[in-house]
C-alpha cells in the first residue's frame, strides 16, 4: 500500500493554468478536487440569481452543461457596494469551461470567457455518477468487498491530444483506506461515455 502525499506538482500546475476573471486575477483553488458550490460570502438567493443570469446565456448550447461553482469576487475596497460573481459551468460537447462574470446589483453579465481542455473541478452530480460507475464495475467488486471502510477519491483527469479519450470528461479514481492507497491505480472514469478504464493508460481494460 502507498502512503498518501499531497500532489504539490499538480497544485502548482493548476495554479499556473487558472484563468483570470472579470479583469482581475482570482485566488486559485489549492486543489482541483475542491468543489465549492456555495461561497460563504454569497447567500443561496444570490447564487441562484447569478446562475440564472449566467445560464440564460448558455440556454440552447448543445451538449450537457453542469454548474461547477459560484465565487464572490473582491471589490476595489473593503466596503465596496459591488457584488461581482464569477460563475463556472462545464459543457461536455467541447470539453469547454465557461466563466461568466455577473453583476448582482444590476443583474447583468460583465464578461464571458470560454476555455477548452482546461482542468475544471467536478460538479457534485459528476462525483456521484463517477463513484456509482466504479462501485458498479464488476472488476472492482473484490476490492470493495475486502475493505469495509474503503473511500473513493475523485479528481478531474486529462490526456494528451493524441489520446483517443482526449476531449472527454475524465475522472481519476483512487481507493483509500485510512491514510493508504489500495487496489488498482490509474482507474479512469469516462463520464462522456459512462465507461471505466484500467491500467497505466486509460485505454487498457484490465486492472
Amino acid at each position: 500500500m502507498l502512503r498518501r502525499k499531497t500532489p504539490w506538482l499538480l497544485l502548482m500546475l493548476g495554479a499556473a493554468l487558472a484563468p483570470l476573471g472579470c479583469g482581475q486575477e482570482q485566488a486559485n483553488d489549492r486543489d482541483t478536487q475542491e468543489r465549492v458550490t456555495v461561497s460563504a460570502e454569497l447567500s443561496a438567493a444570490e447564487i441562484r440569481k447569478a446562475r440564472d443570469v449566467a445560464e440564460a446565456l448558455l440556454a440552447g448550447a448543445p451538449g450537457k452543461i453542469v454548474f461547477i461553482k459560484a465565487e464572490l469576487l473582491p471589490g476595489p475596497t473593503a466596503d465596496a457596494p459591488q457584488r461581482q460573481v464569477r460563475v463556472t459551468h462545464y459543457r461536455y460537447e467541447r470539453d469547454e469551461t465557461t466563466y461568466t462574470c455577473v453583476d448582482l446589483k444590476n443583474g447583468t453579465v460583465t464578461l464571458v470567457e470560454k476555455l477548452d481542455h482546461v482542468p475544471t473541478a467536478l460538479a457534485k452530480e459528476e462525483q456521484e455518477r463517477a463513484e456509482q460507475l466504479v462501485r458498479g464495475d464488476p472488476r472492482l467488486a473484490d476490492t470493495f468487498a475486502a475493505y469495509a471502510h474503503l473511500r473513493v477519491e475523485l479528481r478531474p483527469h486529462h490526456v494528451g491530444r493524441d489520446d483517443e479519450l482526449f476531449g472527454h470528461r475524465l475522472v481519476l479514481a483512487d481507493f483509500v483506506v485510512g491514510d493508504s492507497y489500495i487496489g488498482p491505480r490509474a482507474v479512469v472514469v469516462d463520464l462522456s461515455t459512462g465507461q471505466v478504464h484500467f491500467g497505466l493508460t486509460p485505454l487498457s481494460t484490465r486492472p
